[in-house]
């Protein structure tokens, strides 16, 4: 049985209403960004890196911004007794389609250690996370590795959280689902499905009828209590109304205050509006089946 406590998580990620990001991913951060070279890039190179320097770019450009998003928008699930009994099971399996650098699952793990400070486990088992990476870049599955291996050797289970197998899938979803349905087989169904950023893409590739496609094969590897996350930035409401719309599932304006972390000089607070659709798969076909 987990510990009462799960209002305070708040508390732990956003101090005063303001997201911070912990020490861990900040030294995590700043490591990963040293190891990249840093020169002026494109626009579109910092949006979608294919080289280093383009990476090292969107780490300082948008990594904390697309984190803190992810954490906003799961504040409820995590501390929902749905999550409080994923947690139980002692794994949490993650599947990040179109992940970059592995952003999401950063923010998702960071949460669930939060959640750990938070709890205190009344047993000696740890909790483990699985990642399955998902991403068309090899730049960016490696970086993510490389930054999700960096994180876990910082925290050194302190938490009782270990890591989990982390997979990478280097092909595009939804041409991809065979693959994944082997891993949900094989490990377990997902608990947390994250979209991150990359409806944009898969709308331009896939079309919304496609990209409908793709998510409700997706929300079949989900777990009895998992979720699916898409998010996308304030200058996509009409696309995310139109995915909102097309599977039947609410859209939402979201609003968050962050710290940012320039390389140098004094930190700043700037404040961030965002859509995000977050929904249980087995609660909306359950839904249907009633109505039915």
């Amino acid at each position: 049985m987990w510990e009462s406590g799960s209002n305070n998580i708040s508390k732990r990620l956003c101090p005063g209403d303001v997201f911070r990001l912990s020490e861990p991913v900040r030294t995590m951060l700043r490591r990963a960004m040293l190891r990249l070279p840093k020169r002026d890039v494109s626009e579109t190179e910092t949006l979608y890196p294919t080289t280093p320097a383009g990476m090292r770019a969107f780490l300082a450009t948008f990594f904390s911004r697309h984190y803190f998003q992810v954490q906003n928008s799961l504040m409820g699930y995590i501390s929902s007794d749905e999550f409080t009994d994923v947690m139980a099971r002692g794994a949490v399996r993650i599947l990040d389609v179109g992940c970059g650098p592995a952003v999401g699952s950063l923010a998702i793990i960071d949460m669930v250690a939060a959640l750990l400070g938070t709890y205190g486990y009344t047993t000696q088992r740890s909790v483990k996370v699985d990642c399955i990476l998902n991403d068309t870049c090899g730049l960016s599955l490696g970086t993510g590795r490389r930054m999700l291996e960096n994180y876990f050797k910082l925290i050194q289970r302190s938490r009782n959280l270990e890591a989990g197998r982390i997979l990478q899938v280097q092909r595009q979803f939804p041409d991809n689902i065979g693959q994944l349905n082997r891993i949900a087989s094989n490990q377990g169904k997902y608990d947390i499905v994250l979209l991150s950023y990359v409806v944009r893409p898969l709308h331009e590739s896939e079309g919304v009828d496609g990209l409908k496609r793709g998510l409700r094969l997706v929300e079949g590897l989900c777990n009895t209590k998992g979720q699916v996350l898409i998010l996308q930035d304030k200058y996509r409401e009409q696309l995310m109304r139109r995915i909102g719309r097309v599977i039947g599932e609410p859209v939402k304006q979201a609003e968050l205050v962050q710290e940012v972390y320039p390389e140098r000089g004094e930190t700043s607070v700037r404040s961030y509006s965002y859509y995000h659709c977050l929904y249980s798969p087995q609660k909306s076909q359950n839904e249907i089946s009633h109505a039915a």
